[in-house]
């Protein structure tokens, strides 16, 4: 049962949608971390991608489990590449 619960947090974060509510950046973050557990790298990565496209600045913990959503998939590549976003996020908001 516990190998499908991130399954129901996903189903959960999408049905926000149909009811109304917001997904902020919290919202966004537990269903990366729930993809996280699923090792559903690339499901994290682009909802980091959407969140983006929304104008949803993704913070350091919503990066931090995208990051180790890549690492469980051994996308090493991918993760560094999250990592160098937070980087770029970060210098765009000192300015």
């Amino acid at each position: 049962a516990q190998g499908q619960q991130w399954q129901e947090a996903v189903l959960l974060f999408q049905s926000l949608g149909r009811h109304r509510l917001e997904q902020d950046v919290i919202a966004c973050t537990a269903a990366i971390s729930a993809f996280e557990k699923g090792s559903q790298w690339q499901t994290a990565v682009q909802l980091i991608a959407e969140m983006k496209q929304s104008n949803l600045s993704p913070n350091v913990i919503t990066y931090d489990a995208a990051m180790s959503a890549c690492g469980q998939g051994m996308q090493w590549m991918q993760a560094l590449a999250l990592l160098q976003d937070l980087e770029a996020e970060r210098l765009t908001r000192a300015a």
